[in-house]
């Protein structure tokens, strides 16, 4: 899958990271999330199965 031109890469993983800051109540949960869309980012590549 290619990337879209009209929503940027890093654009996307901040927009997720925001949504996970703000509905992930569990502090565990929440900081494996946040510690795998990093790991996506470094990575470039997202594992939608994952989230």
């Amino acid at each position: 899958m290619h990337l879209r031109n009209d929503y940027p890469y890093n654009e996307a993983l901040d927009d997720l990271v925001a949504f996970f800051k703000l509905r992930i109540k569990n502090d565990f949960r929440k900081k494996e999330l946040l510690g795998y869309l990093e790991k996506c980012r470094r990575e470039k590549t997202v594992t939608f199965r994952y989230i």
